[in-house]
């Protein structure tokens, strides 16, 4: 066939569709090689495409002009994509809606974990955290916290005298030479309170300082598991996403003429053309409109491709608590703003 034969075969396809050339090819792949020939392909109407040939017709064009088709998904199908500079970037109205990319599961699914780690509100799925705040905070204190722990207690308690309900405590009365009673100072805590017996009951008689140690533990631990869940998510999604989300704020202005602060929320695609290849492959030959590309959005589409076992669902074991380590790292680190 001649340059006018192509040149016609292209003019009949922008015009009319597919449909009225097909039998004279057989295969989108024919005829897109045979205006390749002719030097005719960059003149194909994305648009002109009928909705059941439209996948066959990307899986095509993505192998022969990648970024022309790259521009018609993210313009005209998967709107929610945005390129930059080469880079494409998924717009987000939150960042929840990456939860959806996790498997869920009745008990304890990832799915949940990833929606209440990426939400806006502080998580906190621990309440009740210590029985022991002795054990579980004194004696996880560094000497320099320890210190300012004992300043605490002696301003709570400051002028009480303290029944020696302890053996060492009997000891430091007798000492003090009132048998009856102990008076606290700086000395005698740091003489007293490594004994479990004798630290405990002394905690127990403050109750600013004992409150404070369990919201210090409490806070600790429930920030330990957050971030262990956190990194567990991050780890996840670094299959299809690079970097952390970026949060924009923009002022928007109220119908009552007040601003407030917006942010427009986005996050990197690691591989979008590769995904849109992948997609294509599977999906390329299909005219049910459910497989059309752009049926939904990016997330969707990624969703549907896991549901079809194209990807596996992200997924990560939900830890049933906090390492402990994070925990004692935590409580002195964050010491100070209790204390």
């Amino acid at each position: 066939m001649s340059k006018d034969a192509a040149q016609n075969a292209l003019d009949k396809f922008n015009d009319e569709g597919w449909e009225f050339i097909e039998p004279f090819f057989q295969s989108f792949e024919s005829f897109y090689n045979f205006l390749v020939k002719n030097g005719l392909d960059e003149e194909l109407d994305f648009k002109s495409i009928p909705d059941e040939y439209e996948n066959m017709y990307m899986s095509v064009m993505l192998n022969h002009n990648p970024q022309k088709t790259l521009h018609y998904i993210t313009t005209e199908l998967l709107t929610d994509v945005d390129e930059e500079g080469g880079e494409y970037y998924l717009r987000l109205s939150d960042r929840e809606e990456l939860a959806q990319l996790f498997r869920e599961s009745r008990n304890d699914s990832a799915r949940n974990a990833a929606k209440a780690v990426l939400g806006e509100d502080y998580w906190e799925p621990y309440w009740d955290t210590s029985d022991d705040i002795y054990v579980d905070v004194y004696q996880e204190l560094v000497p320099e916290n320890k210190e300012r722990l004992y300043v605490a207690i002696l301003d709570e308690l400051k002028g009480q005298k303290i029944e020696p309900d302890t053996e060492l405590l009997e000891e430091v009365a007798e000492e003090q030479g009132h048998p009856e009673y102990v008076e606290l100072t700086i000395d005698v805590l740091r003489n007293v309170m490594d004994d479990g017996d004798t630290g405990r009951y002394i905690i127990k008689k403050t109750e600013d300082v004992r409150q404070n140690m369990y919201s210090l533990h409490s806070t600790s631990y429930n920030d330990a598991y957050q971030s262990e869940v956190w990194n567990d998510v991050w780890s996840e999604l670094g299959r299809f996403f690079e970097g952390k989300i970026i949060e924009t704020p923009k002022q928007v202005k109220r119908a009552d003429g007040s601003e407030i602060t917006r942010y427009d929320v986005k996050i990197k695609i690691k591989d979008f053309p590769g995904i849109m290849r992948k997609y294509m492959d599977e999906y390329g030959d299909s005219d049910y409109m459910e497989d059309r590309l752009g049926y939904n959005y990016f997330l969707p589409t990624l969703e549907k491709m896991m549901d079809d076992t194209i990807y596996d669902y992200l997924d990560f074991r939900v830890p049933e608590w906090p390492d402990s380590r994070k925990v004692d790292e935590n409580i002195n680190e964050m010491f100070g703003d209790y204390f």
